[in-house]
């Protein structure tokens, strides 16, 4: 096979084909700007549209340029602004990477804020708070030890008797969750099963 080109799978032609029928369907929209593929687009407007009707004369005038440069040699040869394009190319799959990212920046926006009020009262802080970490206590540890010991994590039965025994003591704040994120970091059998 040295030298000859693999041929493309049939399934990459048949979906290429399909993508284009969409592509056909969305052309055919009364409103095709507001299909989702052209959501996160920047260039929907005036300049963006001209460009995009313009670029096919565009680069029929670059390709009559290059045949008169290079083959039929009748004017000097001019290599800058070749590659120049007057449209901005987008893949979908960037497209995508884009939207969890504009979700993040969202999520950030909105994080928690506590307010501090100055002695003046004449303006508040906004100060975002700083997450808190739950911190066991030694007696906390003490009613969760025997827990430890079990290989998978206990019935709900010993679960109940350990949530009571800790509300007893006064720590209201454990519930089954908890108890499960405490138990799956502390279990002396969770570096063994790591190491098989």
């Amino acid at each position: 096979m040295n030298g000859w080109k693999k041929f493309k799978s049939p399934n990459i032609i048949c979906t290429r084909w399909k993508r284009s029928a969409k592509y056909v369907i969305i052309r055919n929209l009364p409103n095709p700007v507001l299909h989702k593929l052209f959501q996160n687009t920047k260039e929907t407007n005036e300049e963006g549209f001209q460009r995009l009707f313009s670029c096919y004369n565009c680069g029929i005038y670059r390709l009559n340029k290059i045949l008169h440069q290079d083959v039929y040699k009748t004017e000097a040869r001019v290599v800058t602004g070749r590659r120049a394009r007057d449209i901005v190319v987008h893949k979908f799959q960037n497209l995508q990477i884009e939207k969890p990212r504009q979700k993040n920046i969202r999520k950030r926006a909105i994080s928690p804020i506590t307010t501090e009020v100055d002695d003046n009262n004449n303006n508040n802080n906004n100060v975002p708070s700083k997450r808190q970490y739950r911190v066991t206590s030694g007696n906390e540890q003490h009613i969760l030890g025997p827990l430890m010991l079990y290989e998978t994590f206990p019935d709900n039965n010993i679960i109940d008797h350990t949530i009571q025994q800790l509300r007893d003591a006064g720590y209201t704040d454990w519930n089954l969750s908890r108890i499960w994120k405490y138990w799956s970091n502390h279990n002396i059998f969770r570096n063994s099963k790591k190491q098989k």
